[in-house]
Formats: structure tokens, sequence, C-alpha cells
């Protein structure tokens, strides 16, 4: 998967909030977060562009052993 670049902008009061969410809940959500960018990685191509490198396919031990809460 190739690197995309991006910013993100946030106040100190988003981050003030984000500190106030017990962390449990910061580790749970970091932990979907995750899961869900593996299995982005994993599903199959809709579309690419005609000079897009081929990418090999994402190995089956980065499943997730379990579902989501």
């Amino acid at each position: 998967m190739g690197k995309v670049d991006y910013e993100y902008e946030t106040t100190a009061e988003r981050v003030r909030a984000y500190l106030r969410i017990p962390e449990i809940d910061r580790l749970r959500w970091l932990e979907e977060l995750c899961i869900f960018t593996s299995l982005a990685r994993q599903a199959p191509t809709t579309y690419s562009a005609p000079d897009a490198p081929v990418t090999p396919a994402v190995s089956d031990s980065l499943r997730p052993s379990r579902p989501l809460r």
C-alpha cells in the first residue's frame, strides 16, 4: 500500500476533551482502529489506476481473532 500524506489540525479544546476520556476507552478505540485498518488493507481493490503497482495480498494471520464489541 502506498504512502498517503495528509495533515490534520485540531484545537487544544479537542485534545483536552480526548484526555478526559478514560484510558480503557481510548485503548479500546485504538484497538478498533487497528482492526479496521487491517481489514481495509485486506479488502479487494475495486479500482486502480492503469499505472498503479500491484500489491501482494495480506496474510490471514493479520485477521482479527475475535469480533469487535
